[in-house]
């Protein structure tokens, strides 16, 4: 999981995906983008 990718790369990604036709189904959702760091809290 400890993977610590590019900020940028990562949320463009994130939001790209949450525009398209394939997130449709998603509302009100909060999406952690953090390379997992949140997980290994837990």
């Amino acid at each position: 999981m400890s993977f610590m990718g590019q900020l940028q790369d990562e949320l463009a990604a994130a939001v790209v995906f949450l525009a398209s036709e394939r997130a449709s189904y998603i509302t009100g959702a909060v999406v952690e983008v953090d390379g997992g760091l949140t997980r290994s809290i837990f």
